[in-house]
């Protein structure tokens, strides 16, 4: 499976092995998880218009491909998606798992979860994976399914009609509004494409745990960097856009090229980008080419 072109490879390799785990923990698991797991697959099979949004069709892929038992997505302490088996008890703040799985011996699961404010918004996203595939499942959690729900939630949190999103657009959109609403109050928008040299290879031999921390190490980088009120969007684990309201290309130049990224004894080539948007409507698959994207 690959949700963008160059994102997903860790899912496609490992697909063997998460089926066969999910498989074994699915034969595990108490009665009541093992069909409200596939009661789950099954509702959203009988009626896609459960995935009326494209946000919701990235989620359900994500949990189906990674292998989660579980996947939970809560944006201003409401829940906006929910799918699998309820392990994770109702109590959440407990943040534990719910009785019939926290006693069974049989079965080894794991909770994944992450929480992040932006200008007063919570967003929270909880996952339970067999241990087996709990690195892989966080892996993707890390720097797949959190990049999207950031941009898609942080951004567009004003929006009213889920579906309205077009699926091809998904990853435009939250960064097309922001855009909008910059250049309507009068203010050029430059945007800036970090495009890192390719590291599938380099990722393999690492593993997943180090290949996070590179780009943990490449986002906090890029962050130590921006002025307030930019905007980072990450694309994919090589390529990020910085979004600077008021900035004009030049002066967006001459404040990136000397920034180094240098971690431990790795030094990462890159590649940077800049266009100025200072008029609409915005037309985002010739801003894409400017940007190389």
């Amino acid at each position: 499976m690959s949700i963008f072109p160059d994102i997903s490879r860790v899912l496609t390799r490992a697909q063997t092995d998460i089926r066969r785990h999910l498989g074994r923990a699915l034969a595990l698991v108490p009665e009541r998880v093992h069909d409200e797991y596939l009661e789950s697959v099954r509702a959203v099979r009988e009626n896609p218009a459960l995935l009326s949004s494209s946000m919701r069709w990235f989620l359900h892929n994500y949990f189906l491909f990674t292998g989660f038992l579980q996947l939970v997505v809560h944006f201003r302490e409401k829940p906006v998606f929910s799918r699998g088996a309820e392990i994770l008890t109702k109590e959440r703040a407990a943040e534990q798992f719910a009785e019939d799985v926290r006693d069974n011996p049989q079965i080894s699961v794991t909770h994944l979860q992450h929480r992040e404010t932006s200008r007063g918004m919570l967003l929270e996203i909880d996952g339970v994976a067999p241990a087996p595939v709990a690195e892989i499942a966080a892996t993707i959690m890390d720097n797949e399914i959190l990049p999207l729900a950031r941009n898609y939630y942080f951004n567009m949190s004003d929006l009213r009609d889920p579906r309205l999103v077009d699926l091809n657009r998904a990853a435009e959109e939250p960064l097309l509004a922001v855009l909008e609403r910059e250049i309507g109050d009068g203010r050029p928008v430059s945007l800036t494409h970090f495009r890192f040299q390719e590291m599938h290879l380099y990722f393999e031999i690492l593993g997943e745990h180090r290949t996070r921390e590179i780009i943990r190490e490449i986002i906090a980088t890029i962050r130590g960097n921006l002025k307030k009120g930019d905007y980072l969007f990450q694309l994919s684990p090589l390529s990020y856009v910085v979004l600077s309201p008021g900035a004009r290309q030049e002066q967006i130049e001459r404040r990136f090229e000397s920034i180094y990224f240098q971690i431990k004894t790795l030094i990462l080539d890159y590649d940077l980008t800049v266009a100025t948007v200072d008029a609409l409507p915005v037309r985002m698959y010739r801003l894409w080419e400017d940007l190389r994207v």
